[in-house]
């Protein structure tokens, strides 16, 4: 929202309000207490607009950093599950090999097996 400074007015000999000298000059009109209430009213209520402008900033500022911080964990934690889920399948895909291998290997040992003990059998000549 845009802050528009309020212009202390007085009220003129024929009924319309113009902007004080004060306002303008920066000095003060003699009229007694009338200028510094207005401007001090105007000081205070712009104080208080900005103290409410950087309180906002301020929160706005820490929902971001927030906001920031968990999407960090959030990709790291992405990032973990996709190293776990290649680690399971370069896992699985290493034992399917190792499986493969030694069933070869028991394979070929029991043919080895089998034709010592043929050959174990038949008579020497």
């Amino acid at each position: 929202w845009l802050a528009v400074p309020a212009w202390p007015t007085v009220q003129s000999s024929n009924g319309r309000r113009q902007r004080h000298a004060s306002a303008t000059s920066g000095v003060a009109c003699g009229r007694p207490g009338a200028c510094g209430q207005v401007a001090s009213r105007e000081e205070a209520a712009r104080a208080a607009r900005a103290r409410v402008m950087a309180q906002e900033s301020a929160a706005l500022a820490q929902d971001w950093a927030e906001r920031e911080s968990l999407e960090s964990a959030q990709v790291h934690l992405v990032q973990i599950a996709h190293f776990i889920n290649n680690l399971d399948a370069d896992a699985r895909t290493r034992l399917a090999m190792l499986n493969h291998r030694i069933r070869s290997l028991s394979q070929t040992l029991s043919e080895i097996e089998s034709a010592m003990a043929d050959h174990s059998e038949q008579p020497c000549s």
